[in-house]
């Protein structure tokens, strides 16, 4: 098959610097292969187009790096309440600023959603970020759990609970809780409003969750985690995974006041589920389930919700830590490249 022609190479590297970063990429899910420099080499091959000239060229390259670079660099501030307008799964992967930490949850930094998301030899773990995941009951004291949807990058189809999601750089309200140094033992808080913000967004976005604000969150710890999605792209090279700073919310509303309608995107199934129920469930081996909810509840979940009006009613007072409790995967989340000390938190 021929080249493009040269007409159209000069028309789409001349308006790089007008188009979203989401057009200048040709983005498969299991990779992000760079539109523009395959049209160079297109280009290039091409014995019937003339030589650019180094002017020309000169100009084209600082083009195309403008236009890439823009992606990475700290985004302009966007609304809450307009997330996800228009915007696909691959669009988030590029566009979301992840909260890079280290293991104490201390801020590194920021890297898009796809980078923090890929595992590989030379990034064995990809990029340790901050993430929240939301455990919500109703009246009955039952939890609202819910099957990822087919079509997501990381994890699809497993269930998991309510909402599991990251604060990003960029919004509005700000998503961004930064402790001074020794400020969590010197004031026995951990700052989580803005990471709440985030949860507001995403309850939202996935579920269509309006009527919870941050209030309505009771903190209780943070478990740092990692694990590799070999369950679906395999052993060899799994490519995607989860390496988070997870923050723990719980909530409880009347499920009259909590209506939701899932999107499609997002959201596979949902399920109001007792103890018992969950427990049959998670042992039913026709069905998956993700990483960290499975470690959540073998640590934590299973006694914070034996103790559920006291965690919601104080707020999680007499429950909450400052710890960050870190686990490792299970064998089934590790690549065959994970070995010796990558197999710990």
């Amino acid at each position: 098959m021929r080249p493009p022609p040269l007409p159209l190479i000069l028309l789409v590297l001349l308006s790089a610097p007008l188009l979203p970063s989401s057009l200048m990429l040709a983005f498969s899910s299991r990779r992000a292969t760079p539109l523009l420099p395959l049209l160079f080499r297109a280009a290039a091959a091409d014995p019937t187009c003339p030589p650019l000239s180094s002017s020309l060229s000169s100009s084209l390259s600082s083009s195309l790096s403008s236009s890439l670079s823009s992606s990475s660099s700290s985004p302009p501030s966007r609304s809450s309440s307009t997330y996800g307008a228009n915007m696909s799964q691959k669009d988030m992967m590029l566009h979301d600023k992840l909260i890079m930490t280290d293991p104490s949850d201390a801020i590194t930094g920021g890297c898009s959603k796809y980078d923090a998301h890929q595992f590989k030899p030379g990034a064995p773990r990809g990029q340790l970020h901050r993430a929240f995941s939301v455990f919500l009951f109703n009246e009955r004291g039952e939890m609202l759990i819910t099957r990822r949807a087919d079509t997501k990058i990381t994890f699809p189809g497993v269930w998991t609970n309510t909402c599991c999601s990251h604060p990003i750089h960029g919004m509005t309200p700000g998503e961004v809780d930064e402790n001074e140094p020794g400020e969590v033992e010197r004031t026995g808080e951990v700052r989580t409003e803005g990471t709440k913000f985030g949860a507001v967004r995403k309850l939202k976005h996935e579920l269509g969750i309006s009527a919870l604000s941050p209030s309505d969150f009771s903190f209780l710890t943070r478990f740092h985690y990692w694990a590799a999605d070999c369950v679906t792209y395999g052993r060899e090279n799994p490519e995607w995974g989860e390496h988070e700073i997870d923050y723990i919310f719980f909530a409880r509303r009347a499920e009259a006041e909590v209506p939701f309608e899932p999107n499609p995107e997002e959201v596979g199934d949902t399920r109001w589920v007792g103890q018992e129920e969950l427990r049959s469930m998670m042992r039913d081996p026709e069905l998956r389930w993700s990483p960290w909810f499975e470690g959540i509840m073998e640590r934590k979940g299973w006694h914070y919700w034996n103790n559920l009006d006291a965690v919601i009613e104080g707020k999680g007072e007499g429950f909450r830590d400052l710890d960050v409790h870190a686990f490792g995967p299970g064998p089934e989340h590790m690549a065959s490249f994970h070995t010796g000390n990558e197999a710990e938190a």
